[in-house]
């Protein structure tokens, strides 16, 4: 175990970025777990840090004995006595900024928990879905959960849409984190390169939530992560042809009707009949929830719902909110909802920059929020989700701008390019990082990508031309 101060481990004293992958690789190659605790995590979440060492050896449970702040942990519940529910952004972001070590992820689209039988959250798993692949960013727990984490992914991939056909999860060098290991399907996918964090005072700022003025500031080089990966083959469900009175069997009554008139030539007797009466909400939710539709109060309409009816079946369950003012069907595919509420919120929301790197499969970088390109001059919406909004100029903004659909909905949104977003990588490097823009375009060039086709859009773009064709030079 090394214990690492901010200052002391930063561009201040000069270690190199490999300075900590390097150590921890040399512990594994003698068949040591390294682990690295960070004086920030030292100060602010010591609780955290003596779980996770205290799990690594074995010894929780004494401890548990004698700390009263380690003794909820402790707890043993068995996943299979547990509940799957969909976790609220803000019940997640709360979770984990109590049980998890790196504190709240902010970027997932799909927050699957486990629930035990007094309703207390106990397991939570964070998601993002991309255009082939959906990659874990996070597990936590409260306690100590068997078979917890192959639960959860298990309902991961139930929801999944059919073109995702590759799980991916990272596991942090420095942490000690070994990932899944060899087991259930996973194998190991290389490692991401060391990346960096800014140092604020005696803390650790990500990238993400700092601005381009704190490029000055110094840096400090994490471990590294281990990259995992896991083919995986979605069956998508047909859905069953039941009649509304079986699928909303609290929502609908049974009415009894006159009985018919006997035929006068007829002998029978007259025939008791009964009638089903369905809402018109509950009436209308079938060709919602099979078309994934996204739905507002100014748009209910075009699902044959009134504004009172959209929130009569909210209130029923057979509508979620996902954020103000936005509902999906209750049993819709796993969706992104961070970008679901950008394209209601604006028309023009476009893929940018880390997300559209990452969409694209460029980088192994996972955003900290969505980055959402709108035109400059328009007014930026208040949102639930982590959503980066970023004002690109008028005059360029469809320039390489394409659209896409959400998976698991009926909803488009803009992306911009591979092309368009290396270049708007490279012109605003002092944001997302040098090395992301490098690391995205050689990976470009070895999928094929033509020059030619990038310096067309960079001459077009501000600032964006000479560091392209530099790095184009220097790749040759």
């Amino acid at each position: 175990m090394e214990f690492n101060g901010v200052h002391w481990h930063s561009d201040a004293i000069g270690p190199s970025p490999e300075y900590h992958a390097t150590k921890s690789n040399a512990a594994h190659a003698a068949g040591l777990q390294p682990v690295h605790v960070w004086q920030d995590d030292w100060r602010d979440r010591r609780v955290l840090v003596l779980r996770s060492l205290q799990t690594k050896l074995g010894v929780l449970d004494n401890a548990a004995a004698t700390d009263p702040q380690l003794t909820p942990f402790a707890r043993n519940v068995a996943a299979a006595d547990c509940v799957i529910v969909p976790v609220p952004k803000p019940q997640a972001a709360a979770f984990l900024v109590a049980d998890h070590l790196q504190g709240a992820v902010t970027s997932g689209s799909t927050q699957l928990g486990l629930s035990d039988s007094t309703g207390t959250l106990v397991a939570l798993q964070s998601a993002s879905v991309s255009k082939t692949r959906a990659t874990i960013l996070c597990y936590a727990t409260s306690c100590a959960i068997p078979g917890g984490f192959a639960r959860l992914e298990a309902a991961l991939v139930a929801q999944l849409p059919p073109n995702v056909s590759t799980l991916v999860m990272h596991a942090d060098v420095a942490a000690g984190d070994a990932g899944p290991g060899e087991a259930d399907g996973w194998t190991s996918a290389g490692g991401a390169k060391p990346d960096y964090s800014y140092v604020v005072g005696a803390s650790r700022v990500a990238k993400a939530d700092s601005s381009a003025d704190l490029n000055g500031l110094l840096r400090l080089w994490d471990a590294g992560k281990t990259r995992w990966v896991k083919p995986v083959a979605v069956v998508v469900p047909t859905p069953d042809s039941l009649d509304l009175a079986a699928q909303c069997p609290g929502s609908c009554r049974v009415r009894k009707v006159a009985p018919s008139p006997p035929h006068p030539r007829s002998q029978s007797c007259g025939t008791q009949r009964i009638q089903i009466v369905v809402p018109a909400y509950v009436a209308s939710q079938t060709s919602v929830r099979r078309s994934a539709m996204t739905l507002t109060p100014s748009t209910a309409d075009q699902a044959g719902l009134s504004r009172a009816g959209l929130y009569r079946a909210a209130n029923a369950g057979t509508l979620r909110r996902i954020a103000r003012g936005i509902y999906l069907p209750s049993d819709a595919p796993a969706a992104d909802w961070d970008l679901i509420e950008a394209a209601t919120r604006r028309n023009d929301a476009t893929l940018c920059l880390l997300s559209a790197l990452a969409h694209c499969d460029l980088t192994d970088e996972i955003p900290e929020a969505v980055d959402i390109a709108t035109r400059r001059g328009g007014r930026i919406p208040a949102t639930d989700a982590a959503i980066a909004w970023h004002a690109f100029a008028r005059e360029t903004f469809d320039l390489g701008r394409e659209y896409i659909t959400i998976p698991g909905t009926k909803t488009t949104i803009g992306i911009y390019s591979p092309e368009r977003t290396i270049a708007d990588a490279y012109r605003l490097r002092g944001q997302i990082g040098y090395e992301i823009a490098r690391d995205a375009l050689k990976e470009w060039l070895r999928r094929g990508g033509r020059p030619g086709a990038l310096m067309r859009i960079a001459t077009q773009l501000p600032r964006a031309k000479s560091p392209v064709l530099a790095a184009l030079e220097m790749l040759a």
